[in-house]
């Protein structure tokens, strides 16, 4: 009895632990004009709408080239940052000042609309 009880627990944990999904990585891009922060935050899992916040960015960058001197990018677990984003939510674009979110925008979103917010952290 005991011995069946140790194989179906083994069993049991076998396939608890292989119904686990592989822990996703985020992708970071962070800048930091006059007194905001910027995150773009993506999974990757809807490249078209990522690349209409980054259309928007690269624009902004030619324009304001100081305010893009220091953008970093690094891919994260979700685990590591306690964030999960779901397919509505791909990609958020964070702006914060001083700790505090000052606009989130997530999803589908105009280049129009992303711009008018970050020119806003452009100006000093």
């Amino acid at each position: 009895m005991t011995q069946k009880t140790v194989y179906s627990l083994i069993i049991t944990l076998f396939f608890l632990t292989s119904c686990q999904q592989p822990d996703e990585k985020l992708d970071i891009i962070a800048f930091h004009p006059s007194d905001y922060d910027v995150f773009l935050l993506t999974d990757k899992s809807d490249t078209s709408i990522e690349e209409i916040y980054l259309d928007a960015i690269i624009e902004l960058k030619a324009k304001y080239p100081d305010e893009f001197s220091q953008v970093s990018s690094e891919a994260k677990s979700n685990h590591e940052i306690n964030l999960t984003i779901n397919e509505e939510q791909n990609p958020i674009l964070l702006i914060t000042k001083n700790g505090q979110t000052v606009k989130e925008l997530a999803g589908p979103t105009s280049k129009t609309e992303i711009k008018k917010h970050l020119e806003m952290t452009m100006e000093k």
